[in-house]
């Protein structure tokens, strides 16, 4: 049974909020000496108002579980508190200003270079279907399809990488201790957007048909299963160097990133783009 802060007062010995016996050593008095509000950060984080014990001058909390937990609280609230500075939020209300319109601009550039590059790789299939019919082909036709499989390059190269866009919510409230006029409570939304390049993908058409592949291809070849056990030595080689401290000076020796198909495009410093909602 949970045990009330008023049950766990009748201990002197006991913590006053895990109830977990302590030697002097490790007490911390909420009403003795010291430089943080103990009795305040309780009141915040527990919501238990130790006021009414002001006359039990040993009352305590334990140094190495509830202290460092009340500490971390109180570190928090002051990091969350820094937030409600406008100097920060305009700031953060500049960052999102245009964020709508860029994502409509880019939207647009997307869409008018894939009908360029649809309209370039029509010319070259052309070009190509028109000189295969040729039984001698002369330095005009040669040139023509250079010049259409250039093209088709150039509005590759030019064109916008393309993006997937993944979200990540943060919602805060600022409770305010005194709330006059000018600072009330506040309920803040952000919403954080991680843009991640998609160039490298083809979106133009499906690679098969998935009824007409067989069940042979997804099972895992030689080459799968070497791959598989190189993971596997990788993965166990870091658990062992964690856990068992005589390899521990073999940790740098470890491999830290499996290696994968997209690593070089993982490993690019990617555009993020934050937003927020107030």
């Amino acid at each position: 049974m949970d045990l009330t802060p008023k049950k766990l007062v009748d201990g002197s010995s006991k913590c006053f909020i895990c109830s977990s016996a302590s030697l002097k050593a490790d007490k911390i008095y909420i009403f003795g000496k010291s430089a943080l509000d103990i009795a305040e950060i309780i009141r915040s984080s527990l919501d238990v108002d130790t006021g009414c014990y002001s006359e039990n001058s040993e009352l305590f909390v334990c140094r190495d579980k509830c202290y460092k937990r009340l500490i971390k609280f109180q570190r928090a609230s002051a990091e969350v508190h820094k937030l409600e500075s406008p100097h920060i939020l305009a700031q953060l209300a500049q960052l999102g200003q245009n964020h709508d319109a860029d994502l409509t601009k880019a939207k647009e550039r997307i869409c008018k270079e894939i009908s360029n590059l649809k309209q370039a790789q029509e010319k070259q299939k052309n070009s190509f279907t028109h000189h295969a019919s040729h039984v001698n082909c002369t330095s005009a036709c040669h040139e023509k399809l250079v010049s259409t499989r250039r093209e088709v390059y150039e509005v590759k190269k030019s064109s916008h990488p393309g993006y997937t866009i993944s979200f990540d919510n943060l919602d805060i409230q600022l409770q305010m201790k005194n709330m006059p006029m000018q600072s009330q409570n506040q309920d803040i939304h952000w919403v954080n957007h991680h843009m991640v390049s998609g160039a490298q993908f083809d979106s133009q058409k499906p690679k098969a048909n998935l009824q007409d592949v067989s069940n042979l291809k997804f099972l895992p070849s030689i080459y799968d299963q070497q791959r598989q056990r190189s993971n596997y030595i990788i993965l166990a080689s870091r658990i062992l160097v964690n856990h068992f401290k005589v390899l521990e000076p073999l940790k740098e020796a470890c491999v830290q990133h499996i290696p994968q198909k997209y690593t070089q495009e993982l490993s690019e410093k990617s555009k993020k783009v934050v937003n927020h909602y107030i």
